[in-house]
């Protein structure tokens, strides 16, 4: 029995490398601004990045997902995904990120891929894709107009003087 059961354990650590990729099912936000970097949450069916050397403990690692945002021939690479559970991974899109309409792809430690279509908006103030004809990029910056208080200062009196009201 015991025989039996340790095949079956290494079977299954055998096959860890080609059973199921992971799954990736909504991204969140799915519209973002680029003039500030933001937390990109990734929702599906992840399982746990570990490679484990049960040969030499100290040999096993913990490998981050790799993400990367898809639009055209555009490919750009953030910063590597956080396992947070089975169900979420979290990353971050930088600040200055062209402004487009993105896949995200997500890589598993062993090379296993997933994507969503059109997952995440980006829009801002810093560029826009090449070649996207009109561009979503430009949000007009806000203004606000300012007025200073109605008071002169004189430095011969280092005094506030109010105005007349005339």
């Amino acid at each position: 029995m015991r025989v039996l059961f340790a095949a079956l354990c290494i079977a299954a650590l055998a096959c860890r490398d080609r059973g199921m990729g992971p799954r990736l099912d909504a991204v969140e936000p799915s519209a973002l601004y680029n003039d500030e970097a933001s937390v990109l949450l990734l929702r599906g069916s992840f399982g746990p990045p570990v490679k484990a050397a049960l040969d030499d403990l100290s040999r096993s690692s913990l490998t981050p997902y790799s993400v990367q945002l898809l639009s055209g021939e555009l490919v750009i690479d953030l910063p590597g995904g956080a396992f947070r559970g089975p169900e979420r991974i979290e990353t971050v899109v930088e600040a200055r990120t062209p402004a487009g309409v993105y896949t995200v792809r997500l890589t598993d430690p062993w090379g296993r891929s997933t994507s969503l279509a059109d997952a995440v908006t980006v829009r801002g103030r810093f560029g826009a894709i090449p070649g996207n004809d009109p561009p979503i990029n430009i949000d007009p910056p806000a203004t606000e107009t300012v007025r200073a208080p109605p008071r002169a200062w004189f430095t011969e009196t280092t005094a506030w003087i109010e105005p007349s009201a005339s």
